[in-house]
């Protein structure tokens, strides 16, 4: 049976408080200590720009899906339950905004409406 988001949230934040471990990252990262969370996140932050790069092919659109991606991250991080590895939750994260974006842009297909009212164009004729 699944945990939920928020017994995972609770679970996470009293191992930080039973132990007492201020001092470790993962904890000061849960009180919200954003200079440490930039820490332990800039050591993927290469990788999940290439995971990003590959889904979507704009270094562009790659940008700003890592942004939302680590954003959705940092407000999730109580909900990370340790039963994959970091690494492995944070690329899922990422690679799922990516497709969000993907998503949206196939959606947003522009027809200009030259392209809707122009004649089909006719076959060229057969050669003799």
């Amino acid at each position: 049976m699944m945990k939920s988001n928020r017994q995972a949230a609770v679970n996470a934040e009293a191992s930080c408080l039973a132990s007492d471990q201020h001092s470790d990252p993962w904890c000061r990262a849960l009180d919200g200590d954003e200079e440490v969370f930039n820490q332990l996140f800039r050591g993927y932050m290469p990788g999940l720009h290439r995971v990003a790069l590959r889904v979507l092919g704009s270094r562009e659109d790659a940008e700003d899906a890592l942004q939302d991606g680590l954003l959705a991250a940092w407000h999730n991080l109580k909900t990370f339950e340790g039963r994959s590895r970091f690494s492995t939750w944070l690329t899922r994260i990422v690679v799922n905004s990516s497709l969000m974006r993907l998503r949206r842009r196939r959606a947003h297909t522009v027809v200009s409406i030259e392209e809707l009212t122009a004649p089909p164009i006719s076959p060229l004729p057969a050669r003799p």
